[in-house]
């Protein structure tokens, strides 16, 4: 019997965005596996976005679920809640998705980027003659830029080319677009950019990785050096001050030894080469996973101990790292210490972390138990010390988290 690769989904149940019921949008404090995708071809891709989810195959299909009112899920319908996974019909094999609060981007096979939801602050990069898109449409500006890798934030958009370049577009408040100062921008146009544009810090070197943020954006280059812009009045961009940075600008603890960064809503992480992780920013809930109430805001990177990860994830306020065992560990926020988020009018309870509970950890703690079904849990660690199941890529949404999973041979799911 060969391994299985499934979906899970774990933590705020509401508007359907775990993707198990279209009636039951309880939420789940254990990883659990999303049943009705099964059936479907193994995954490649996941992203947790504000209330849905979008997941890819590898034959290049898309399924979404979630809050749909901004048509973000790209069904071309009008449900504004859909609690099961629905096929995306972009017109070519996706290879990458990232999800915002209300908008969703697809990478076609060609190159070409595929948008869809919320276009208030461009942030779908059609211009300005659609404000809501319910299916996916083509960003033409991106047709001939070959792009291999997109990120998703509050309200602006990045792409990421073959060549290394970035594009960005979206709401260009607080510099997150890295087109330069509030001032330059203020006099030669609008604080919103409806169409993609290159970002021109990157003209002389190569970028191999992208991360957007609520409000603050970063990269990394192909020698890599860690770049950040946009928000910084919470220390996310790690300088040591608390500036807004209106140009891409290179973070010198981190020269040369960036394999990834994730930006959060007010905190950033690092993987550096080798697997350390390392974290600044507002430490709200433990985010930052320093310890409990160590260095609330830290102004500039700092170690997390314990782990040695492979890829990380940042979310509203909670964050996760997934090591080269296939283990997983999360931190930050779980839904206790009174701290709720009401989206869209709604508040719900969390469980993102997957410990089983709501508890805010402070410092990362091992996701232990995966749930198959309503009544079947499976231990990751059997007792000859081999795993059941290990997580391949993990994706934290605002209060929800999404997890491709490799079910080990033997084990019926």
């Amino acid at each position: 019997m060969a391994a299985r690769r499934v979906l899970v989904t774990l933590g705020n149940g509401d508007c359907g965005r775990l993707g198990h019921s279209m009636l039951d949008h309880a939420s789940e404090e254990l990883p659990r596996v999303v049943r009705a995708l099964l059936g479907a071809p193994p995954l490649r891709a996941v992203a947790a976005g504000g209330a849905h989810t979008v997941v890819a195959d590898e034959q290049g299909s898309v399924y979404s679920w979630g809050l749909n009112d901004k048509g973000q899920l790209g069904h071309d319908r009008d449900d504004n809640e859909v609690g099961l996974p629905g096929e995306v019909p972009v017109p070519e094999r996706v290879t990458a998705v990232a999800a915002g609060n209300f908008h969703t981007l697809c990478v076609g096979e060609s190159g070409n980027v595929w948008s869809f939801g919320c276009n208030g602050n461009g942030q779908l990069g059609l211009g300005t003659d659609a404000v809501l898109v319910r299916e996916p449409r083509l960003v033409k500006t991106l047709q001939d830029a070959k792009v291999v890798a997109v990120a998703a934030g509050m309200q602006h958009s990045l792409a990421l080319t073959a060549g290394g370049e970035v594009y960005s577009w979206g709401n260009a408040a607080n510099g997150r677009l890295g087109h330069g100062s509030a001032a330059k921008r203020k006099l030669f146009g609008a604080s919103i950019e409806f169409k993609p544009r290159l970002i021109r810090a990157f003209e002389a070197l190569r970028v191999a990785q992208i991360s957007a943020g609520q409000m603050h954006s970063a990269a990394v280059s192909a020698a890599g050096d860690a770049f950040l812009w946009g928000y910084g009045r919470f220390h996310q961009l790690g300088f040591g001050d608390a500036e807004d940075l209106g140009t891409p600008t290179a973070l010198p603890p981190l020269k040369g030894s960036t394999a990834a960064l994730a930006c959060g809503s007010l905190h950033t992480l690092a993987l550096q080469h080798g697997g350390t992780v390392l974290a600044w920013g507002a430490n709200q809930n433990g985010v930052l996973g320093l310890g409990h109430e160590k260095n609330q805001q830290p102004q500039r990177p700092s170690k997390v101990p314990g782990i040695l990860a492979e890829q990380i994830s940042a979310g509203w306020k909670h964050s996760a790292a997934v090591m080269g065992s296939g283990r997983l560990f999360t931190w930050g926020w779980g839904g206790s210490q009174g701290t709720s988020l009401s989206f869209e009018g709604r508040t719900g309870t969390g469980g993102q972390l997957g410990h089983g509970n709501d508890f805010d950890y402070w410092s990362p703690q091992e996701v232990a138990w995966l749930q198959l079904t309503e009544t079947d849990w499976l231990k990751q660690q059997q007792e000859d010390g081999s795993l059941a199941w290990k997580v391949q890529q993990v994706s934290c949404g605002l209060n929800h988290t999404a997890a491709i999973v490799e079910i080990s041979p033997g084990f019926v799911c």
